[in-house]
């Protein structure tokens, strides 16, 4: 059955008598009216006793509805809106050529203002016209069409390309309507000015991974020192044929994958020893499993005890994140017993071992002391939980 086009014999319903019989007296009289008015000759009537009432006689009560079609029933059901809705939907079957998905959101499609739908029509008609176009949406030259359009109507444009057999990748709505996406994913890098000298002067820069991920300038790095926090990114000067790449957090994974410039060189992960810094090294290592990771072992415990601090999201350590080595593995677990966590940017100790390697330069000022308090080590959870719970 098309209800769009109309064209199918007719309709015959049968009015639910036990649902008039039902209701009061007062109000039978008034539901048989109503109903009678709003499909008119289509009802068939038939005498009907009414329930409770003795020596009256029966009463017309509706029995049988016909429509001469779908055309027919919803111009009844939808008086005020079937004539522009039917007006849209067989403007976009003769532009789309078939309605499958779409019509089974007919309310989306009469809720669109006028030059809403004219750009939906639009935008059926280019991708039924050009069905391998992968343009930019900047470039798309579509009467209505534009970002903020889009946003409005995203799924809209996927069950048009869905009716048309063209809808793309389910992952990303952009591509699914036939768009290019725009990469806008970025990097922040550090290098040598001596060996990469900048016109600008500049020794770090944020860049488009998709601009550089073929880069033949990255491709001769030696090593890629990756951080997790900027302080340290800031902080260190690497050596001529050192990188530093800022890892955002848990966008570090994604950021390793894409970069294959970077395939020949030596991958060193440094991140907080704590819940969020070894989830961050597992999906780093996910990515480049032959990496190696910088003071995230068990080591720490005893040379940096001075500087812990307790574990405000002790939570988020009682399932150790998968990937890691033995050692890391431990550091973990320890970490998650005695509630405590290493910030990366006061641990210059280890900035002296990266040193000490030739990979950066050594710290001209050192900004933590050596001579600072050593925090005591908590006795129990409770006294961890107690002293955190203390601190806010």
């Amino acid at each position: 059955m098309d209800w769009i086009d109309g064209k199918v014999d007719p309709i015959s319903y049968y009015a639910k008598l036990s649902v008039f019989r039902k209701l009061p007296i007062g109000r039978m009289a008034a539901e048989r009216n109503r109903f009678t008015e709003l499909f008119g000759d289509r009802v068939e009537m038939v005498d009907q006793s009414l329930p409770g009432v003795r020596g009256q006689p029966p009463v017309p009560m509706p029995n049988h509805v016909t429509f001469a079609g779908p055309d027919d029933l919803l111009s009844c059901v939808w008086s005020d809106e079937w004539p522009a809705m039917k007006k849209r939907f067989l403007l976009l079957k003769e532009t789309i050529g078939r309605l499958v998905a779409l019509r089974n959101n007919a309310h989306k499609i009469i809720n669109l203002s006028d030059a809403d739908f004219e750009a939906l029509v639009a935008f059926a008609a280019w991708r039924r016209a050009e069905p391998e176009a992968r343009p930019y949406l900047r470039s798309l030259n579509l009467p209505g069409v534009g970002t903020k359009w889009l946003e409005r109507n995203i799924r809209l444009c996927r069950l048009v390309c869905a009716d048309l057999g063209l809808e793309g990748s389910q992952d990303c709505h952009i591509e699914a309507c036939g768009l290019h996406r725009e990469d806008r994913r970025e990097a922040t890098l550090k290098w040598n000015e001596d060996a990469y000298p900048s016109p600008f002067g500049n020794t770090s820069m944020t860049v488009r991974i998709s601009e550089v991920k073929s880069s033949p300038v990255l491709a001769k790095i030696g090593v890629v020192i990756v951080v997790e926090n900027l302080e340290m990114l800031d902080k260190m000067r690497p050596a001529p044929d050192v990188l530093i790449l800022f890892g955002a957090g848990h966008a570090v994974g994604p950021i390793l994958a894409d970069m294959g410039c970077l395939a020949g060189a030596e991958i060193i992960y440094w991140g907080d020893a704590d819940s969020h810094g070894f989830a961050c090294l597992s999906e780093a290592r996910r990515a480049r499993p032959d990496l190696r990771s910088h003071r995230m072992t068990p080591e720490i415990l005893e040379n940096c005890a001075h500087l812990m601090r307790p574990e405000p999201d002790a939570a988020r350590l009682l399932n150790a994140p998968s990937g890691l080595t033995p050692d890391e593995a431990r550091c973990c677990e320890a970490l998650k017993e005695k509630w405590l966590r290493l910030e990366q940017e006061f641990d210059e100790d280890g900035v002296d071992e990266l040193a000490a390697r030739g990979l950066v330069d050594p710290l001209t000022e050192r900004h933590m002391a050596a001579t600072t308090e050593p925090e005591p080590e908590p006795k129990s959870k409770l006294s961890a939980l107690r002293k955190i719970l203390s601190a806010h």
